[in-house]
């Protein structure tokens, strides 16, 4: 086997493929879709999606977000409440923590795991 970049190419296609296929992408893009579905669980996310942008846009600044008790008690109930939300989430940490092994094993091929 060559180590070209058409050969690069190639096996790139086949890894984004087979991530693609995987049970875990799958699953992900089942709940994304459910929860396109739900106006409840699509506002959820919505919502948490844009604290999460705002906390890292806040420690960028160096600084701790201050989330206001009564946000982050509300949020917690409804994250409580909703199971598809809490299942997206649980299932894409898990694909991303895929996809940095992954890229880890690009960066150090010879490291185990």
């Amino acid at each position: 086997m060559g180590t070209g970049a058409e050969d690069i190419r190639e096996k790139t296609d086949e890894l984004a493929e087979a991530i693609r296929r995987h049970p875990l992408s799958v699953r992900h893009d089942e709940l994304r879709s459910e929860i396109n579905s739900d106006p409840l669980s699509r506002d959820l996310l919505a919502r948490l999606i844009r604290l999460g942008a705002r906390i890292d846009q806040t420690a960028k600044l160096g600084r701790a977000a201050e989330i206001p008790a009564e946000e982050k008690e509300e949020l917690v109930k409804l994250l409580e409440a909703n199971r598809l939300v809490r299942s997206y989430i649980e299932i894409r940490r898990e694909l991303v923590a895929l996809i940095v092994s992954v890229m880890e094993k690009i960066r150090n091929p010879d490291s185990t795991g």
